[in-house]
């Protein structure tokens, strides 16, 4: 087998010193996007776990004896206020299990990305050890011999973490954001489909009834989805605010209009249009928050930006640095590694 020389040695460590200084550059994001991805993740297990102990608890009250009692009640001409609260109970369930499967799919595409951006973060977890292992071999630390060596690295360690928490920042606030407009699509899915069913409640037509209850379904599916998907947004960014009593709203108006239907009686007309009206003003206010989160990630990628530039220059400094020892240990068999080393840094 054939023994490199010491200066075939320094010139592989400078090649290969590059190659992972070039890595480390171009993984810089692997570890907070992890980070963010797993908070995400937790995010989801939480409201599925929370829709599933609501899908138990409206399953017992369901099957309880006194179940049909109000319902009977209704029909027969007595005290319809119970009416409700059971269909609330039935619709309220149907919506949660609904809300299961379509959670339980953003589970699953959000532990697939966790996956793929932990290779990355591996990898280049694996690229920072082999560096430091290499170096190290060279210059064991702690480096008397190179005066601001030491002082250096700290400084990039210092770059490093701030770089990673504006990147966490940053893909929280991105993801915050996509939550928000599947939140306000859903919203103004539910919106339409509000205004088609009171629409159809003005029309004297047998099968009217049938189209309009399937657009209160819809409207209350989707209202509940875009509750979720606000849930999920504040858990993500404590920065998004309410919107409103979008559920009550809501709530109140389908509820009424599913019981009217069962007993063939009919929501008032001023109730209707102030329904109608109150229905806009969560989408109002969820403009506004996704303008807020807008604005705030405008301003933290421009601190992003800045974290980043700082880091590459600090990263070259301790290269200058270390470029420079290198070469002494080169001048002691003639062979001068500066231009061919640093014609090979990549930050």
């Amino acid at each position: 087998m054939t023994q490199l020389t010491l200066e075939q040695q320094l010139r592989f460590a400078a090649e290969q010193y590059a190659r992972h200084l070039k890595t480390l550059g171009d993984t810089d994001y692997a570890v907070s996007a992890y980070q963010q991805s797993r908070n995400y993740v937790t995010v989801l297990k939480r409201q599925i776990d929370g829709e599933e102990k609501k899908v138990r608890e409206l399953a017992s009250i369901e099957n309880h004896d006194t179940l049909f009692k109000p319902l009977t009640q209704g029909l027969s001409g007595e005290e319809e206020v119970d009416n409700v609260d059971w269909a609330c109970v039935v619709q309220t369930g149907l919506l949660a299990t609904d809300s299961l499967e379509y959670l339980r799919s953003n589970l699953e595409q959000a532990e697939k990305r966790a996956a793929k951006i932990l290779q990355v973060a591996s990898f280049r977890n694996t690229t920072q050890l082999e560096l430091d292992e290499q170096y190290n071999q060279l210059f064991p630390c702690p480096t008397p011999s190179l005066p601001d060596e030491d002082e250096k690295e700290n400084a990039v360690w210092e770059a490093e973490n701030n770089f990673n928490i504006l990147q966490l920042l940053v893909n929280t606030e991105e993801q915050t954001i996509k939550t928000l407009h599947e939140a306000h699509a859903s919203l103004d899915i539910a919106r339409k489909d509000f205004t088609e069913a009171l629409d159809t409640k003005k029309e004297d037509v047998p099968q009217n009834g049938y189209t309009g209850m399937n657009a209160y379904s819809r409207a209350r599916s989707n209202v509940y989805r875009s509750q979720l998907l606000m849930d999920q947004a504040r858990r993500l960014q404590p920065a998004v605010g309410y919107i409103g009593t979008t559920q009550d709203d809501q709530h109140s108006v389908v509820t009424d209009v599913l019981i009217d239907d069962l007993l063939n009686d009919f929501v008032p007309q001023r109730k209707r249009e102030h329904s109608r009206l109150e229905s806009f003003q969560p989408k109002i206010k969820l403009e506004a928050e996704l303008n807020a989160a807008g604005e705030r990630l405008s301003k933290l990628k421009t601190e992003l930006d800045l974290a980043k530039m700082s880091l590459d220059w600090k990263r070259r400094e301790l290269q200058w640095i270390r470029v420079a020892a290198l070469d002494r240990l080169a001048d002691e068999v003639s062979a001068p590694l500066s231009a061919s080393l640093a014609n090979n840094i990549s930050v």
